[in-house]
């Protein structure tokens, strides 16, 4: 916080705007935008802007979720009370997140200042570059923004963070820690009023009931009505009972009582066969309903996870096989152990295929499994193995991959160096120039070496500059083409790193012309691009 002499200087942000709301929020957020599509990157006004912004957000939120309802008009806030006033900077903000096809946006407590950065900046992307690489959801998940959702039904209202978890018939309160024995028992008992109530009728009268006893009651008649249902083979009604329950379980103006009732009866229609209603459905290429869907799966967990694989290792299409992987990559954990044991199945298709969910989950415990793909018979897997790693990321991942910078196969060497530049660990820098600096007379191996060049000035390690200027300086006798390809790899690789050491050798190696020449004002361009830069 930059010092004056304003009467707030002895107040911190948060208590000043302690009594800001959404509508304060959105106006911030809407020139934190501005700011961002304006100023280069680290300009000190610009980072002051977006931290008044954040900061703001963080204090509307007030420690829960919030969520925006986005119109072509303008933005409605799902909590509504007050009600989100649609000002020309609310509208603008809009505009921006409708032509992305954004129509719901939410933000989650957990969300971190990075986060918040790195989703203003998408948003100065242009709109139709979002949608053809994938939309916005596809493309927050690849960038690890897991406090930021698009698209998403109120994640206040049908998504619990914290689920109660079972041990050998104890369960563990989400609040107290408190352990009580078994599960939670229903009457079967309904009132008088309840016997020819309609499962919707049910769901209507908990919304509205306070007393605790009379709400387990209403719980025991829907879960009786429920399980009709499923007996009759009518899951498609269950499916609103299944989101309201999730709802009443998130739910903290419930008693706890209430909460947990609410959660016991969605995990023992969980236990039925609704998870293969649900994963047929959005096996439809019509489904309308498939988010909403999703976020069932996903709180079913494990229990959703076995006929998830089972029907994608037995899909015939490639549309049902993209929909029942994105179910297990939105049960996420939970779905782990099912997809590293299935990376033993004999069919390469199979495994290749768990491979590309266990990469998307990003689970850090699965290393070790996945690492055993790596020598797999086929190369197809063996490759995405290496992609499911690049993904994962980590100190252990770079460690195997650098093993894989020896190994027989080209393919798998050149998919190894590239991801290596994608991690930008700095530790792969000294073996990548060892596969560089490789004694081969004719280049014969010249894409491996122009790969691992790329993958040197993406790392942007400057203790590599003095071995980069010495391959490009020197002069061959032998397959004088090659060797000058490896030149211009080795001077990109120098631009990229874009250190004002290498200027002089640059400006005397541009003299000689030809490709080595016109690369060498590449790369001075780019460095004096970076060094006058504002900021």
């Amino acid at each position: 916080m930059q010092k004056g002499k304003s009467h707030n200087q002895g107040q911190s942000f948060e208590s000043r705007y302690a009594s800001g709301g959404v509508g304060d929020a959105v106006v911030e957020i809407h020139k934190a935008l501005k700011a961002s599509a304006f100023y280069p990157n680290n300009h000190p006004l610009r980072n002051d802007i977006v931290r008044r912004a954040y900061q703001l957000l963080i204090a509307a939120m007030g420690g829960k979720d919030l969520s925006l309802l986005v119109t072509r008009n303008g933005l409605a806030s799902t909590g509504g009370d007050p009600p989100l006033q649609n000002t020309p900077a609310a509208k603008s903000l809009a505009r921006e997140l409708f032509a992305r096809e954004i129509q719901q946006l939410s933000f989650l407590p957990q969300l971190s200042m990075k986060e918040f950065e790195d989703f203003l900046s998408l948003l100065t992307v242009d709109p139709q570059k979002i949608l053809t690489d994938g939309g916005m959801e596809h493309i927050l998940a690849d960038r690890a923004i897991i406090n930021i959702m698009t698209n998403e039904i109120d994640i206040s209202a049908v998504f619990t963070k914290v689920t109660v978890t079972d041990t050998e018939g104890q369960e563990e309160s989400q609040e107290t820690g408190e352990v009580r024995e078994g599960p939670l028992e229903f009457e079967f008992l309904p009132l008088d009023e309840m016997e020819d109530m309609e499962i919707d009728e049910v769901i209507d009268a908990m919304k509205k009931e306070g007393d605790d006893g009379r709400y387990a009651r209403f719980a025991g008649t829907l879960l009786s009505k429920a399980r009709a249902l499923e007996a009759q083979g009518r899951f498609k009604e269950l499916v609103p009972a299944a989101l309201f329950l999730i709802s009443q379980s998130s739910d903290t103006s419930r008693s706890r009582a209430q909460r947990e009732c609410a959660d016991a009866v969605f995990r023992a229609i969980a236990q039925g066969d609704i998870a293969r209603h649900l994963l047929r459905q959005v096996e439809e290429r019509e489904c309308d309903s498939r988010e909403i869907i999703y976020l069932i799966l996903n709180r079913m967990g494990e229990r959703a996870v076995g006929p998830a694989i089972q029907m994608l290792n037995g899909a015939n299409n490639i549309h049902s096989r993209k929909a029942l992987a994105t179910a297990l990559i939105r049960i996420g954990r939970p779905a782990v152990p099912s997809l590293t044991a299935s990376l033993k199945d004999h069919r390469w298709y199979v495994v290749r295929g768990m491979l590309t969910i266990l990469g998307e989950i990003r689970c850090t415990e699965c290393i070790r499994e996945v690492r055993s793909s790596i020598h797999h018979d086929d190369e197809r897997v063996r490759k995405e193995a290496i992609r499911c790693l690049t993904k994962i990321g980590g100190p252990m991942v770079t460690e195997i991959l650098v093993e894989l910078l020896t190994d027989k196969n080209p393919s798998v060497q050149k998919q190894a160096i590239f991801s290596l530049g994608i991690l930008k660990d700095e530790r792969a820098v000294d073996p990548l120039m060892d596969v560089i600096n490789r004694r081969d007379i004719f280049l014969k191996t010249l894409a491996i070496k122009k790969e691992a060049l790329q993958a040197v000035g993406i790392i942007g390690a400057k203790r590599a500059l003095p071995q980069l200027m010495k391959i490009a300086g020197k002069r061959r006798l032998f397959a004088k083409r090659r060797w000058e390809e490896l030149k211009v790899g080795a001077i990109g690789a120098i631009g990229r790193i874009g250190d004002e050491t290498s200027v002089d050798f640059l400006r005397k190696m541009g003299t000689r012309g030809g490709p080595v020449g016109e690369a060498c004002n590449h790369a001075l361009h780019s460095i004096n691009g970076r060094d006058n830069q504002p900021g």
